[in-house]
């Protein structure tokens, strides 16, 4: 089977998930895999043929001309679709995997251009659904029409399963939930004795960006620190754009030697980090607007480490957990420093009494369900459905 696998970006540090899926898939099945997209911002040596599709000719005036060409023709912008339809002809896939709805959008066009109609399973992951009215012109109709006609989508949760259907006319049997996996090379167990009372290093990864709740968080240790746990450090990873603010706030409450910003670091590293700290936190909430976390892949990357964790009850972070364990995974308030400092504080108590067989039994539980292996079998199962559902056309072209 050949599969194109299409993203827009390729790939930001936020989305390393979508190459650990790829390299996850079981070559033996015989699985030829392609990918193609629209800007490439990161490189690995294990990366699959990659082919940028932009019409990237570095001038302004010309890309502007090249974009007024594709309106006129009905096309998407920032995609060169002479050589788009070369990549269909040459790797002639069975299967267009799009990572996120914007890809699936772009792709549209492109088979619209190449006069194909090739099966689609287009895997959603939040922004892509919550900002679905703000995207591209008609972007919920191109989606729509894609999927009923020939597609199938993925969610990580049913949290965003429901809010997929909210925003998009198409049945629910062409929706699976499929948990994402994490890399299980890179986070392994660590086995280590806790006296959190003489030393506790709580950890958080995630981009600097308003759900995320970093906020919180530094209020939280602030409330540590006024109940007298001075020996608490928190290392927060990632960049965007609240990451200024949040340097301020540690400032401001006279805990910035308490508080270590790590930056955007390699995926190596926050392994290394992780191996490194107690307790994982996670303080994510729900915007005004509806949007939330949709999963939390560093949630489960911490468990895999072996990591008590606690996280804040928005989205489709609690999936996660599987089966709720108070004892070593905490949902808390969102929007809360009070909520998640009692909790840290429970764990710095409670770390004494740490079992660990308990503990690995929690680990196991989660990890049966969400790991590479399950989310690769469910991805094949969906390349396969979408495979045996095709016949041919009059003219050659794939249609489902």
């Amino acid at each position: 089977m050949k599969v194109l696998h299409h993203t827009v970006r390729f790939l930001p540090a936020s989305q390393t998930f979508v190459r650990d899926l790829i390299n996850a898939l079981p070559t033996s099945e015989n699985l030829q895999q392609f990918v193609c997209c629209h800007e490439r911002v990161s490189e690995s040596p294990s990366d699959p043929e990659v082919t940028n599709l932009t019409n990237a000719t570095g001038l302004k005036l010309t890309n502007r001309f090249l974009n007024g060409i594709n309106k006129v023709k009905g096309l998407a912008h920032n995609t060169n679709y002479r050589k788009a339809t070369e990549l269909l002809h040459r790797t002639s896939p069975d299967v267009i995997h799009c990572h996120f709805g914007t890809a699936a959008y772009f792709n549209f066009f492109i088979q619209k251009a190449a006069k194909v109609r090739i099966p689609v399973l287009v895997s959603f992951h939040g922004y892509d659904v919550f900002e679905a009215d703000q995207l591209f012109p008609a972007y919920i109709k191109v989606l729509t029409e894609l999927i009923n006609d020939r597609g199938l989508c993925t969610c990580p949760s049913e949290f965003l399963k429901k809010e997929l259907l909210k925003r998009f006319n198409i049945p629910e049997h062409r929706v699976i939930v499929i948990p994402n996996g994490f890399n299980d090379s890179l986070f392994v167990k660590q086995h280590k004795k806790r006296k959190l009372t003489e030393q506790c290093n709580i950890v958080h990864v995630g981009r600097f960006i308003p759900l995320k709740g970093h906020r919180y968080l530094i209020e939280a240790l602030q409330v540590l620190a006024q109940r007298g746990f001075n020996n608490i450090t928190l290392t927060l990873i990632g960049d965007g754009e609240t990451q200024t603010e949040c340097k301020a706030l540690a400032h401001r409450l006279s805990i910035e030697d308490k508080v270590i910003f790590k930056g955007l670091i390699s995926h190596n590293e926050v392994a290394d980090e992780l191996k490194k700290a107690d307790i994982y936190v996670h303080p994510s909430y729900t915007l005004d607007c509806g949007k939330a976390e949709t999963f939390g892949v560093a949630i489960l990357e911490a468990i895999a480490t072996g990591l008590p964790v606690i996280i804040s009850n928005s989205g489709g972070m609690p999936e996660v957990l599987t089966v709720p364990n108070e004892k070593y995974a905490k949902v808390v308030d969102q929007q809360s420093a009070t909520a998640l400092a009692v909790a840290i504080e429970a764990f710095i108590a409670e770390s004494n009494n740490f079992d660990e067989k308990e503990f690995n039994a929690f680990r196991t539980t989660v990890l049966n369900s969400c790991n590479h292996k399950t989310a690769t079998n469910a991805t094949l199962a969906g390349y396969k459905k979408l495979v045996n559902d095709v016949v041919k056309g009059s003219k050659g072209e794939k249609v489902i």
